[in-house]
């Protein structure tokens, strides 16, 4: 079949001018042009930010022609990749170009049209093409930093530090900065293509529309209608377009390509053009419950009809079916799809009786006969016929479904099974039967004597395969063995059947039988006495016969020793301990026996003893430590010593007193229980013994000063070059010295006894003492009856010193710290400090000296501690106050003090520092006190006086209305400091109307029970005021109103 293959590219006829898609680019980017330094060439990256194209570079120069001037480029970074031209291309190359001169642009005409795509990294390698020291060369900027590292960044890109380079590719200068400007030109890659129309599911011959959503700088769409596909129409710019799909293929690709001015973009829709009818294959017998469908191509899926089955994919037109039932099964083939309409053929799938076919057999042995079973069935059906082929000779043997059968020749043979089924569907089943051989039985042994092992040899064999296991019946009775070579004691002579039975490891199995004779043995003894070792054992043999006579003796003594061939025997053992003796007999029939008896050899002591002490004058020590060894209960009885110097002994601890030092041989014999004993002479040496002597270089001193002692000790250094090494020194006092010559403080007085024990390296040992007069030390201690106080203060020190000797007679020193001393035994001293706000602190010491000039010295724990007495001050403004203004001003001017109390003369009182004011109700002459208390509890206190003087003033009303209105109702005399006041009342004829004193000198305008009439009259008022004379006054008055009469 032909296939047909569509491109359609249709020109756009308006278009985006080319400077629209390079609108946002910042072209170009610059770098420095201030060179101090230059070589061939510059290498370094180029960063896109954007997509962009690289145009061209303009560089700087050294005046002159350049001979040749290459741009190379690579992907990637330039770090790594400067020495070598692998990864670069070479862009072009340009020749005989002038230089505009040194930091002025050089236009370099090659155009690198080099595609960056956003975030992608790209080297360029700018250099002049000549290898020599001739110039101009390409100048730049030596840098900072490494080469790689970005150096200039606009929006588009960003240029690397770069390395200066020899040409080509030769050695690298880093970093360096290259001066040139880079021109570049931006194009964004076009966006994905947006498909307004793509069908996926389409019919034979239709007509289909497939369209994009139209790009405003698109320059061309280029179509592909696949395999299969006419492109018949499209709209004027090709974003539509118009396709016929003849239905030769099933799946095709419809593909879609967008270019601009710089790039394309494409994509492709796969699509799916079903077949105008459904082919669902041949209908089919089979003997099998799967089968592979042959449906036509195309977009559809497959349905059980009748029957069953499972498909593996069904929307596979040539999908396998598994499952299916005995008889026929009705498949359906259904193709369609949303634009088609569906049609379906169907197949007929008949599954005929299906055969398995089984067997059970087991592996045999040659010779023995082996079981053959069926073990088949049908699906759907029934098992008519069997053919059996047992030896793999291609010949059917036998056609039952069970019989046996025997191999002769071991091998591995195949059997074949195969079963028909009804309707004539075969099935077969090989196995491989294994027959195996029989073992050849055979043994041998050695005729032997009862009591006596008789070995068995096996000589069975096998022509394959392995022997496995081994049954020996002996005849007598006993247990059956195991063992492929047994050995048997028979316990009596005579004649026995033994019979072999050997398995090989598959189970063949043969058994032999043969007859064995056994022989009479003699009865063996002998007798022996037991001994220490290292003495003589002697061995009597009185062994019997009552077969035979006794022809043949060997004796084993049990220490490894080599055998004795005579009758009796002495031997002699070195080891203590049980040794089994054996001997063997034997008689001129070859029968031999054995008797074992164990012997004791008894354990000899080993001489050991301990010594302790080896010096003259002082007792020498031994103890026995002798090893023997318990066996047999051994036990150490007596113990023998000859000292060496005519004195022995015989206890298990002994002790010698040797009056002069030098060698002597001492004797050690220790004896066992059983008598068993040895000697050993040991050479001892006795060393001399010091003889210690005390010198006291001084003493009469007082505790708590250096006692020096020297070692006068005389020795003898015959025996002992050493001499003396230890030195303990007890001076009574519980201190303790290892010096020669020590030095010892006493703490406390007295008289002490110090001893000296001077030992040598052998522990010979002597001793001496020697009295030392100390002085006792007083020991200083006093308390205070009191450690703080209020200015002045007195404190009381009371003596607590101690001496063991004449108390009384000490003598005091004292230092109560305010530069004044005393010598009393307990002291009274007062401390005065100013007053104020402090407080002062006083070191207290005492010393205290014996008739012997010894002292000791103390301070009082805790300094006398003495504080300041606040000062009390205050001022009240004046001396004198008038009543009319009685409000005293304070003033506090005190120092120190922390509490306060004030009293104001007047039964009222302040806590407050600063009361301010106080303000009096009465005149007269008032004590102000202030008690001022410091944290310490010190205090003082200041009283001042103030006079507030009298207000003296009387009032006398000129009028009253005596109506009971509650206003101006009484006509009464008022006055300040009144002592007493009397009122007189006369009417305008002088009669007396009213008379009252003090609180009674008050009218209300009755006379005799009725008001009185308004109008005019007179009045005498006699009063006296504090610190004044008596005094009478006169006037006039009118009542102005009165009740209703």
């Amino acid at each position: 079949m032909r296939k047909y293959f569509y491109i359609v590219t249709v020109a756009l006829l308006v278009f985006a001018p080319f400077s629209g898609l390079k609108s946002q680019c910042a072209s170009p980017i610059n770098t420095i042009m201030n060179y101090n330094n230059g070589q061939d060439g510059n290498m370094f990256n180029v960063t896109a930010i954007n997509n962009i194209f690289l145009d061209s570079v303009w560089c700087n120069f050294d005046a002159g022609t350049i001979q040749e001037v290459e741009i190379w480029w690579r992907s990637g970074t330039v770090v790594g990749n400067a020495n070598a031209a692998t990864g670069w291309t070479m862009i072009d190359s340009v020749v005989n170009l002038t230089s505009a001169g040194v930091n002025n642009f050089t236009h370099v005409p090659i155009w690198m049209n080099l595609y960056v795509p956003a975030g992608q990294t790209v080297g360029l390698y700018v250099t002049r093409a000549f290898v020599g020291s001739a110039g101009p060369y390409m100048r730049y900027t030596n840098g900072t930093g490494t080469a790689g590292n970005a150096y200039v960044t606009n929006a588009d890109l960003s240029l690397s530090v770069a390395y200066g380079k020899d040409y080509p590719f030769g050695t690298s200068f880093n970093p360096r900065i290259w001066n040139g400007r880079l021109f570049y030109h931006c194009c964004p890659p076009p966006p994905a293509i947006q498909m307004a129309a793509a069908p996926t599911q389409l019919c034979s011959s239709d007509t289909f529309t497939y369209s994009v959503i139209p790009y405003a700088f698109a320059e061309s769409y280029t179509w592909s209608a696949g395999g299969s596909g006419n492109i018949v129409g499209a709209n004027n710019d090709s974003s539509s377009v118009q396709i016929v799909f003849n239905g030769n293929l099933v799946n095709d690709t419809v593909c879609v390509t967008l270019e601009d001015s710089c790039s394309s973009i494409d994509t492709c829709i796969a699509v799916t053009i079903n077949p105008p009818t459904a082919d669902a294959g041949p209908d089919t017998s089979i003997c099998s419950t799967t089968y592979q469908l042959q449906g036509n191509n195309g977009l559809g899926a497959w349905s059980v009809v009748g029957g069953s089955g499972t498909f593996t994919n069904a929307n596979a037109y040539d999908s396998e079916v598994a499952g299916l039932a005995p008889g026929v099964n009705t498949l359906r083939w259904s193709v369609g799809n949303a634009n088609c309409d569906t049609v379906f053929d169907e197949v007929n799938i008949t599954v005929n009786p299906i055969p398995v076919a089984q067997m059970i057999l087991n592996d045999g042995c040659a010779d023995n006969q082996i079981t053959f079973v069926d073990n088949s069935y049908a699906l759907g059906g029934n098992i008519i016929d069997w053919d059996w082929d047992v030896d793999g000779d291609g010949t059917f043997d036998y056609s039952t479904n069970q019989f046996q059968h025997t191999y002769t020749v071991p091998n591995v043979y195949l059997c074949t099974l195969i079963t028909t089924a009804n309707l004539g569907c075969k099935d077969t089943v090989i196995d491989s039967v294994f027959v195996y051989p029989n073992p050849v039985v055979d043994f041998s042994y050695d005729p032997d004597c009862e009591g006596s092992p008789m070995a068995f040899t096996d000589l069975t064999t096998i022509s394959s395969g392995n022997l496995d296991t081994w049954e020996w019946q002996f005849g007598d009775g006993s247990s059956p063995s195991g063992a492929q070579d047994p050995a048997h004691v028979y316990p009596q002579d005579g004649l026995y059947v033994v019979t072999l039975t050997v398995t090989s490891d598959f189970g063949c199995a043969i058994i032999l039988e043969d007859t064995v004779e056994v022989f009479s043995i003699p009865d063996v003894d002998f007798i022996s006495p037991n001994v220490c070792s290292n003495d003589t054992a002697a061995y009597t043999d009185i062994s019997v016969s009552t077969q035979g006579n006794l022809n043949y003796w060997e004796w084993d003594f049990g220490d490894g020793t080599p055998p004795l061939y005579t009758q009796n025997a002495e031997h002699e053992y070195s080891i203590h301990g049980t040794y089994n003796v054996k001997l063997l007999v034997g008689t001129d029939k070859g029968c031999t026996n054995i008797v074992v008896k164990p012997l004791d050899i008894y354990p000899v002591p080993v001489p050991y003893f301990t010594q302790n002490g080896e010096c003259e004058e002082q007792t020498v020590r031994f103890k026995d430590s002798s090893v023997l060894d318990n066996m047999f209960s051994s036990t150490l009885v007596q113990w023998d010593w000859e000292f060496g110097d005519g004195k022995v002994a015989s206890n298990e601890r002994v002790g010698n007193f040797y009056q002069e030092p030098g060698p002597y041989i001492l004797a050690h014999t220790p004896f066992s229980n059983h008598g068993c004993h040895t000697t050993v002479e040991t050479e001892i040496l006795i060393r001399p013994r010091p003889k210690a002597k005390i010198l006291v270089m001084d003493d009469h001193v007082c505790a708590e000063t250096p006692i020096r002692y020297r070692d006068e000790t005389y020795f003898d250094y015959t025996y002992d070059t050493t001499g003396v090494i230890d030195w303990q020194w007890f001076f009574g006092d519980g201190n303790e010295s290892n010096e020669q010559h020590p030095t010892n403080t006493f703490a406390k007085g007295g008289t002490y006894q110090a001893s000296l024990i001077v030992e040598t390296q052998y522990k010979c040992i002597d001793s001496i003492v020697r009295n030392a007069v100390v002085y006792h030390n007083p020991v200083a201690d006093f308390v205070a009856d009191t450690l703080e106080g209020c200015s002045p203060h007195c404190v009381t020190f009371i003596d607590k010193s101690q001496v063991a000797v004449d108390p009384d007679k000490l003598g005091y020193s004292w230092y109560f710290g305010d530069d004044d001393t005393g010598s009393d035994v307990n002291p009274t001293h007062c401390y005065s400090v100013e007053d104020g706000q402090d407080y002062y602190e006083f070191a207290v010491g005492l010393k205290v000296t014996t008739l012997e000039g010894c002292y000791d010295s103390t301070r009082l724990k805790e300094n006398v501690v003495i504080y300041s007495n606040p000062i009390a001050d205050f001022d009240l403004g004046a001396e004198v106050y008038s009543l009319l203004d009685p409000v005293v001003e304070i003033t506090n001017y005190s120092e120190g003090g922390v509490n306060w109390l004030w009293h104001f003369g007047d039964s009222t009182s302040s806590t407050k520092r600063d009361p301010i004011n106080h303000e009096y109700a009465n005149s007269g002459r008032y004590q102000v006190s202030l008690y001022t208390e410091s944290d310490y509890g010190c205090n003082a206190m200041l009283i001042k006086g103030v006079d507030i003087d009298y207000h003296q003033t009387l009032f006398v009303p000129k009028s009253f209305s005596p109506n009971a209105d509650g206003i101006n109702d009484y006509f009464e005399v008022k006055g300040e400091d009144l002592e007493f006041v009397r009122l007189w009342v006369y009417d305008r004829w002088g009669h007396e109307v009213f008379f009252g004193e003090n609180e009674n000198a008050r009218w209300d305008g009755l006379y005799q029970g009725r008001v009185m009439q308004i109008g005019s009259y007179a009045y005498a008022v006699e009063y006296k005021q504090t610190n004044r004379i008596k005094e009478k006054i006169y006037g006039n008055f009118v009542i102005s109103k009165a009740k209703d009469q």
